[in-house]
């Protein structure tokens, strides 16, 4: 039989007190305290400054990966989507270095940003939009779930062009066909060229030959009258 006398307070515990004692005697008001913290109108506003802050770092992280790209660049990966070749994943194919902030940088579709209307961010006008950018070439097929800036496209998201881009379209075909009839225009004259030489090759041979008949009257004539 168990002794009766033998305490259920630990020997180690602070003046014999139990977990339960020791909880609540420490632990609960310190949680309460917390609690109380956490729930303090500026406490809660400075926690919501810091996280926002955080988030306009990593905004403007990603805003900073980035890069322009040249006109040649562009056509290509217009030309891409033009052929149906429109995924993420194709454009990395066309150009292994583009990622997803210089997609973006050209991109008519613009994510959320997960804070709105927060004014000033440490002293500086808040991060408002990646797309203070030049013209707009491609948008989204379909906009995802949880598109948030920063974004990372994955590789199956797929492209459309805009006006901007499918004017340019039109011009690079236009290009292309002057191109092809400038080809076709310069073999022709290469053609004719080679019918001229032998055109006139054949009258040289015409003349030749005129010629050596003249001569050849002539002698027959010459020899008649001996």
């Amino acid at each position: 039989m168990p002794d009766k006398n033998i305490s259920n307070k630990p020997e180690n515990s602070p003046q014999g007190l139990t977990v339960r004692e020791i909880y609540d005697t420490y632990g609960r008001p310190l949680a309460e305290r917390a609690q109380s913290l956490i729930s303090n109108p500026v406490v809660q506003a400075e926690m919501q400054r810091a996280t926002r802050e955080e988030y306009y770092k990593k905004v403007k992280a990603y805003e900073d990966q980035a890069f322009n790209l040249t006109n040649k660049e562009i056509e290509d990966l217009i030309w891409s989507i033009h052929i149906g070749k429109n995924t993420f994943e194709d454009l990395k194919q066309v150009m292994p270095s583009i990622n997803s902030a210089t997609i973006y940088k050209y991109l008519l579709d613009e994510p959320e940003l997960r804070f709105k209307n927060e004014g000033l961010l440490g002293g500086i006008p808040k991060v408002a939009s990646l797309n203070v950018k030049r013209s707009y070439y491609f948008q989204m097929t379909k906009i995802p779930t949880g598109f948030y800036a920063p974004y990372e496209f994955e590789p199956t998201d797929s492209f459309i062009l805009t006006i901007t881009a499918e004017n340019m379209i039109y011009q690079l075909e236009k290009e292309r066909h002057m191109q092809e009839l400038a080809e076709k225009s310069l073999v022709i004259a290469e053609d004719s060229l080679n019918e001229s030489k032998q055109s006139t090759k054949y009258a040289m041979y015409a003349m030749y030959a005129s010629t050596i008949g003249i001569l050849i009257a002539l002698i027959q004539i010459y020899l008649s009258l001996k």
